[in-house]
């Protein structure tokens, strides 16, 4: 990402929330099933924006080696890609900070994997019930 000039934003996000916007379930099953990106979403929904820098050291904790050169890779090359491409964030090309634009279904969806693969955090809410007919 470093020496990169150009906005990597999702075409016609300019960084605001759109009360109407919304990622497709699909992709937002495909953004949850890989631990690294969970790892990212976590981390940028509680924080709004974060430094690619911090979401290198997510993806590197995740990966369990602390090799923060392959995490990076993996970041700019695989993960942030993908999360720029569904519009759920975009990047700063001169800062290199990602900023998070939530959704509510991947809001919703998130909150229950964090509370089924991080159980002691009490703060991220309960997860969807199925109400018995």
């Amino acid at each position: 990402m470093s020496g990169n000039s150009r906005d990597v934003s999702p075409e016609g996000f300019d960084g605001d929330t759109d009360d109407e916007w919304d990622v497709a379930l699909d992709t937002a099953f495909d953004l949850l099933a890989a631990r690294p990106r969970r790892a990212m979403l976590y981390r940028l929904a509680d924080e709004g924006t974060v430094s690619s820098e911090a979401l290198t050291t997510a993806v590197a904790e995740v990966q369990g080696d602390g090799d923060r050169r392959r995490a990076r890779t993996t970041l700019t090359h695989a993960h942030l890609p993908r999360l720029v491409d569904s519009g759920v964030v975009s990047v700063d090309a001169g800062t290199e900070a990602v900023r998070y634009r939530p959704s509510p279904t991947l809001e919703s969806l998130l909150r229950w994997a964090r509370r089924i693969e991080h159980p002691e955090e009490t703060s991220v809410g309960t997860p969807p019930t199925v109400e018995d007919d």
